[in-house]
């Protein structure tokens, strides 16, 4: 049997999101390839965002490779708290945009080796929503 609209609403407001960071490297050579991040808004203007948090993966070694991580995880950022007028999911889809034009930036300048071994996934989590990305 369905429960009513009514009762359903009720359970759901009894979820909360706990995020929570964990360590997922030890090894300080591999630290360049995998980077697990949590973004929290920097002033009260971005309160509406909520957490942007994610990782990005590469599974190439090769020295080129050693910066996108971090290049993409701050361009990322950069961009979803870039302008705290925009929802979260504008800001969550103009990240995502630019996560994807700085790669396309990165294989003009022959940087490719990141190609097929990349994986990510992004998240944005405010009041009652949840946006996920993955590749």
């Amino acid at each position: 049997m369905t429960k009513p609209l009514s009762q359903q609403k009720k359970d759901m407001s009894d979820l909360a999101a706990d995020i929570r960071d964990i360590f997922v490297v030890n090894a300080q050579k591999h630290r360049p390839y995998l980077e697990l991040f949590r973004y929290t808004p920097e002033n009260i203007a971005q309160q509406k965002l909520g957490t942007f948090l994610g990782f990005f993966h590469i599974r190439d070694r090769s020295h080129e490779s050693g910066y996108v991580v971090n290049f993409l995880t701050s361009t990322a950022k950069n961009e979803y708290f870039a302008n705290p007028k925009r929802t979260a999911p504008e800001s969550f889809e103009a990240a995502l945009h630019k996560v994807n034009i700085a790669l396309a930036e990165l294989a003009k300048q022959g940087n490719v080796n990141w190609l097929g071994t990349i994986d990510a996934v992004l998240c944005a989590v405010e009041s009652d929503m949840v946006h996920i990305g993955v590749a």
